[in-house]
């Protein structure tokens, strides 16, 4: 390996650098099993990179089934380019697809300026576990490809459609038009999720980790606010979690 070629693999932490070259980096076994596992992403794998000594034999097996390209490397490398702490000694170069169209299914996740990695991986990750296929993401939250989404996704976001919206107010407002019950949720409601009646074809709409749902979105005539019940004085919750009470109480009635 070059010290251009680690350069380049390192700039990809950054966003910039990630969309200028329309490429990212995943890390670890977990994340490229996941990766081969989908038939979109898999034609986007442009090289594995490994140390000699990376003990996952059935992996290592399954990539040369694949006929994918895999690099030995030093350990050394791995640890420039990687981002996590303590990298596994395996990591994968991919290329961006192209900007998916919205997958209409009768659930869709709509999120509003989700700022904050962690969440918004761990939001993706919730909805594949309840088998949510399609999420809206507003222009402004987090990156997709940034290594904290992909780590907190656990590999999610290769089975979950994610189209990232210009404009989320339009988009809703479209999806209401066609049929789409529009939902949002806010603590200052005086609907109660568990009391609800749902729509067959719904949109959930989760907001800001600080500042909630975009007050025009709230206010949007033939949009419905709930909030999840509470049991104490506790504000309001981590937004990750409403979104994960929501799903359940959704799958709980038979969606």
């Amino acid at each position: 390996m070059t010290t251009s070629e680690v350069k380049f693999l390192s700039s990809l932490k950054q966003k910039k650098f990630r969309y200028e070259s329309k490429s990212f980096i995943i890390e670890g076994a977990h994340m490229i099993s996941e990766a081969i596992r989908s038939n979109r992403y898999l034609p986007l794998l442009n090289k594995i990179y490994r140390t000699v000594d990376f003990p996952d034999t059935e992996l290592i097996e399954k990539l040369n089934v694949l006929n994918l390209p895999v690099e030995v490397i030093s350990r050394r490398f791995i640890q420039k380019i990687a981002d996590s702490k303590n990298p596994q000694g395996i990591f994968a170069h991919l290329s961006i697809p192209e900007k998916p169209g919205l997958l209409k299914e009768p659930v869709i996740i709509a999120l509003d300026r989700i700022n904050d990695p962690g969440n918004l991986g761990t939001i993706i990750r919730t909805a594949y576990w309840f088998n949510i296929k399609s999420i809206i993401i507003s222009g402004n939250s987090a990156d997709v490809y940034n290594p904290k989404v992909l780590r907190s996704s656990q590999g999610a976001v290769f089975h979950v459609n994610i189209h990232r919206s210009d404009n989320l107010l339009k988009d809703l407002v479209t999806l209401k038009n066609v049929g789409y019950s529009v939902y949002i949720s806010t603590p200052h409601s005086h609907n109660i999720l568990s009391h609800l009646h749902i729509s067959d074809k719904c949109i959930f709409t989760f907001g800001n980790e600080s500042h909630g749902v975009n007050n025009e979105i709230k206010a949007e005539t033939g949009f419905t606010n709930y909030k999840i019940q509470s049991y104490s004085n506790c504000e309001s919750l981590n937004v990750a979690a409403a979104t994960a009470i929501t799903l359940y109480e959704l799958k709980k009635n038979s969606f």
